[in-house]
Order: structure tokens, then sequence, then C-alpha cells
């Protein structure tokens, strides 16, 4: 904590039971987060892996929720949305979508970003950034 910085790898100490461990660090950094000031940002990479369409944690929903009253950010990645449970979906604020086709990735995140077809044009590397409290839109490419 003294860093700021706080990494958990679950496949390190959890190895056979990774959705115990992020339910465990998810309480773990909303608590830490309650004690200390500035904005703390909770990351996930692909976070199907740990919560999908179907289950979602306590722990990680409480984050989602209620964690930016405590400055506690979250932030994920994915190439699949649809596998996000709703209740996550519809937590977001800003949505950064690169290209696809697939019909069922542009269906679950089109009732929160409209214009979320376009990006199924976009060349590879490029992207489409949705603010859903602004309606704001910037694209952008990253390679």
């Amino acid at each position: 904590m003294p860093t700021r910085w706080v990494m958990f790898n679950p496949g390190v100490m959890f190895h056979e039971r990774q959705r115990d461990a992020l339910r465990w660090f998810c309480h773990w950094c909303f608590e830490v987060s309650r004690r200390g000031p500035g904005k703390k940002v909770f990351y996930v990479d692909e976070l199907w892996h740990f919560a999908d369409a179907q289950s979602l944690p306590a722990e990680l929903e409480k984050i989602a929720r209620m964690g930016r009253s405590e400055n506690l950010e979250l932030l994920s990645s994915t190439q699949h949305p649809r596998d996000y449970h709703r209740d996550i979906r519809a937590e977001v604020t800003e949505w950064a979508c690169f290209n696809t086709t697939e019909p069922g990735e542009l269906d679950a995140v089109r009732p929160y970003f409209r214009g979320v077809d376009r990006v199924a044009e976009l060349p590879r590397g490029s992207f489409i950034g949705y603010n859903r409290e602004s309606g704001a839109e910037m694209s952008g490419e990253l390679f």
C-alpha cells in the first residue's frame, strides 16, 4: 500500500480456486479503499474467467455499484462483453470498443452504447470510446 500499487495474481496462491481468490481480493480492496484517500483502480483482465454472465460474486458487484463512493473504480477488458454479467454491463460508464463483427458481442453492448455497430467497420487497432454519462464519443487508434 505505501507504493500505491497492489497487484494480485490469483494463479499464484489460488491456482484451483481462482473465483474464491477474486472474491477475497475484491473484499480486501473495497475495505482498504475506505481507509485511504485518493483514487484507486481495481483492474481485472478478462473478467469472464472469474465472473460470468450467469453469476456475479457479491464482492465484485459491491465494487461495481458502490466503489465510486470509496474512490475505487472498476476497470476491465475483454474480447467477449456478452460474457459479462448484465449487472456489470449496466454499471459501465465508459466503453472503449474495438472492431468486432460478432452479433452477440454487439448485442451485449448495444443497450448501453447505441452506436456500437460502427465498430464492425473499424480497422484493426482502432476504437470508438463512448461515455454514457455525458454522451461524448471519441475515436482513436492504438496501432
